[in-house]
């Protein structure tokens, strides 16, 4: 039963997202906003947490999500030292991120979402997860993602190699929920930031 609850409730928050990113396009200044936005926010991240930030990992925007390609490409445009990375996932494995820019070949890859053909792997600074919604507990900030589980393990597994990127969110503020069925649990990694289309949350370090 609490399964499928969590299904349903997922399934809502994502179709929430599409109807509240479909409004949001239809501003015409809602793009350049978010794409300042999103500037700002690694830029403020950089520097409050002492990241020197050169490698940044993110996703191909599915379901409504925010899409920050031409963001990042931008941020990327101003150091050639830079680089941006895309999942390659398997099967309830870590992911890997491999090289991305606007020149890159893709291919589909898990769940039909598209993929870098590259296979120049890159170690993160900073990993941007999408979260189909969200909320605070215990003084913290936590993903909900699409019950695989992927940034969870990807966390897990760098963590046991001492590797520690800063994991920032990306959500609507209508994404945020306080269904009592969302809970953090044992495997779950807290996010260290989260940006929204209005507001960017940073925890302490």
């Amino acid at each position: 039963m609490h399964e499928e609850q969590n299904k349903s409730a997922r399934k809502q928050l994502i179709e929430l997202r599409k109807e509240r990113q479909a409004q949001l396009a239809t501003s015409p200044h809602f793009e350049n906003l978010l794409h300042s936005r999103i500037l700002m926010a690694i830029q403020k991240i950089d520097t409050l947490y002492s990241l020197n930030i050169k490698n940044i990992a993110f996703y191909w925007p599915i379901h409504g999500e925010l899409d920050l390609k031409g963001a990042l490409l931008e941020w990327q445009s101003y150091d050639s030292n830079r680089k941006l990375a895309l999942p390659v996932t398997q099967y309830q494995q870590a992911l890997r991120f491999c090289a991305w820019d606007d020149k890159t070949t893709m291919k589909k890859g898990f769940a039909n979402i598209p993929e870098p053909c590259s296979e120049e792997f890159i170690l993160p600074d900073l990993i941007i997860a999408p979260c189909v919604g969200w909320f605070f507990a215990n003084h913290k900030i936590w993903r909900i993602g699409y019950g695989g589980g992927y940034y969870d393990r990807t966390m897990e597994a760098y963590q046991e190699q001492k590797i520690k990127p800063f994991l920032l969110g990306t959500a609507l503020e209508l994404s945020q929920t306080d269904h009592p069925i969302w809970q953090p649990q044992p495997h779950d990694h807290p996010l260290q930031a989260l940006l929204t289309e209005s507001s960017l949350y940073l925890m302490p370090q």
